[in-house]
């Protein structure tokens, strides 16, 4: 890892040193803050389930994984409007050394 790499940023967002985290109003934060924040964490994880399903297949961790993150996009369009995002794949491909592994 180099020294102020994307690593080094992911680390300090996960553990809140990043400064638009910490920003609180007078009457602490906003519903809406409360929300995106939420819906990001929860982005993180279902990321995270979808990643994995790559290095060891499993069928309801897929289905789980894919189907919450088309769920977070749908309430992200539903809280902060925008463009919906399209719809995707709900597979990733096959990691080519766990391909090579499994030969």
């Amino acid at each position: 890892m180099e020294a102020g790499g994307a690593a080094k940023w992911l680390h300090k967002y996960a553990h809140g040193s990043v400064p638009q985290l910490n920003r609180r109003g007078a009457n602490g934060w906003s519903k809406d803050d409360v929300m995106l924040a939420l819906i990001r964490a929860d982005t993180f994880a279902a990321v995270a389930c979808c990643l994995e399903t790559v290095l060891a297949p499993n069928r309801p961790l897929e289905a789980y994984g894919f189907g919450r993150r088309d769920a977070l996009a749908q309430e992200l369009f539903d809280l902060v409007g925008g463009v919906a995002v399209p719809p995707q794949p709900a597979m990733l491909p096959e990691a080519p050394l766990v391909l090579a592994e499994r030969m």
